[in-house]
């Protein structure tokens, strides 16, 4: 497609638009496509929202394999792009192939997540969102063939869907038009959204701490001050043990579980217990330490973490992943191909 393409052009705009909201996309999550004949045009695994404008984060994947495959009911098929690009398609990409709209967009946003990981869900969205449009509420499967078949057998019961809600984990919002797709979001934000609350201990930030504690090993205090508040804050110290694992993408870049501790002297029994170097520590009433290797991925996914959970009612039960879950996640080689990506800045 030539680079010149006005449709190619308002696509890329748009992701630079809403990649400067980090309420609606952080780092390399979410992904963008639009069908153009028989070509898929979708971002490539790894590839930042951000970065639309600058560099070339699309590729093109032939459409007739997938949808004889997702005819057929073979949801394992491996779309590939097309000779001459070497970056991946998009982990999702059965997903944007099975949504019938032109334009498809997926994303993790920050409102959406505040609802998507409690434990009942199902009844606050409907009381949120009424029918402003066409949504569908599919429960939580391992993103790839597993949320694809789920999400396909619920496109064939209900015809015209144009917003799925993927429990923990984000929404697909398809529409003919990229100002369809838009309004769709805004309306969903805007019924979802809440403000954070107030916050307690923050004023401790990391008094406890003095930069001798932290000779010799590979941490530091967190570059981000308003993150100190996980480790400062009651309910959100509490949160990072019974509910961490709120959705893929935080099990993928930051680990299956919150590295807590109580005194900053038991710093050395949990690297030793550690089998690798944590970007995060939290240490309570203290603050958080930075892994002095932390990407720009991990830290804006810690920071999304914090964004849903201090919009959270106090004590309200959230839904974790499960432990098969996250096993799962950690094992997959596409995730982990997508995160090696993520090691550098973008």
């Amino acid at each position: 497609m030539a680079a010149d393409d006005p449709l190619r052009t308002e696509v890329q705009r748009y992701c630079a638009s809403i990649a400067r909201d980090r309420l609606l996309v952080q780092a390399a999550g979410g992904n963008v496509s639009w069908k153009s004949g028989d070509t898929l045009w979708i971002k490539a695994s790894g590839t930042w929202l951000a970065d639309a404008e600058k560099k070339e984060i699309f590729v093109p994947v032939d459409r007739q394999p997938i949808d004889a495959a997702l005819a057929r009911g073979d949801y394992a098929v491996n779309p590939r792009a097309r000779e001459g690009y070497s970056l991946r398609p998009s982990i999702e990409t059965l997903l944007h192939a099975l949504m019938p709209q032109q334009f498809v967009v997926h994303l993790h946003p920050v409102d959406a997540l505040v609802h998507l990981a409690r434990r009942n869900c199902s009844a606050d969205l409907q009381a949120a969102l009424g029918d402003n449009f066409a949504w569908e509420l599919v429960g939580y499967h391992k993103p790839g063939s597993d949320l694809a078949q789920a999400i396909h057998a619920r496109l064939r019961e209900k015809r015209g869907i144009q917003v799925v809600l993927l429990k923990n984990h984000g929404v697909i919002l398809g529409a003919e038009t990229i100002e369809e797709i838009d309004g769709h979001l805004q309306t969903l934000c805007r019924h979802l959204g809440g403000r954070p609350r107030p916050l307690d201990g923050t004023a401790h930030g990391a008094s406890g701490l003095t930069p001798a504690a932290l000779d010799g090993t590979a941490y530091q205090l967190c570059s981000n001050a308003a993150v100190q508040s996980l480790a400062t804050d009651p309910e959100l110290y509490q949160r990072l043990g019974d509910s961490w694992a709120i959705c893929p993408d935080h099990i993928v870049f930051l680990g299956a579980r919150a590295i807590r501790i109580d005194d900053l002297s038991r710093l050395p029994d949990a690297l030793n217990s550690a089998e690798t170097a944590p970007p995060f520590i939290f240490v309570k009433k203290v603050g958080v330490l930075e892994n002095r290797a932390v990407s720009p991925a991990q830290m804006a996914q810690l920071i999304f973490y914090l964004d849903v959970m201090v919009r959270q009612p106090v004590g309200l039960p959230l839904e974790a992943l499960s432990r098969e879950d996250i096993a799962s996640l950690l094992n997959w080689d596409a995730e982990k191909y997508r995160q090696s990506l993520n090691q550098r800045a973008p």
